[in-house]
């Protein structure tokens, strides 16, 4: 029987999206709840990208980028976000 843990982008997708909060929300809670308001919908999209390409925290002001591990979570979130159509 194998008794290896499941890699991560083998879990569902819902689990995946929970994981990267929770790496986000350790250093950025406030980033981490904008996520989950606009998860779905365009405006998050928009937020993820210019989190990722500005690199860095829009309520802290300042450009020093973001740690490797929330940095990954945000990239995981970003490829695993779709728009819901009405």
């Amino acid at each position: 029987m194998d008794t290896w843990p499941m890699p991560l982008h083998d879990l569902p997708v819902e689990h995946q999206v929970q994981q990267a909060l929770i790496v986000v929300a350790h250093r950025h809670p406030h980033i981490a709840k904008a996520i989950a308001t606009f998860w779905g919908y365009q405006e998050g999209a928009d937020y993820l990208k210019q989190l990722i390409f500005d690199g860095s925290d829009p309520k802290s002001h300042t450009r020093e980028g973001f740690k490797a591990d929330v940095l990954t979570a945000l990239l995981n979130l970003q490829s695993l976000h779709v728009i819901k159509r009405p």
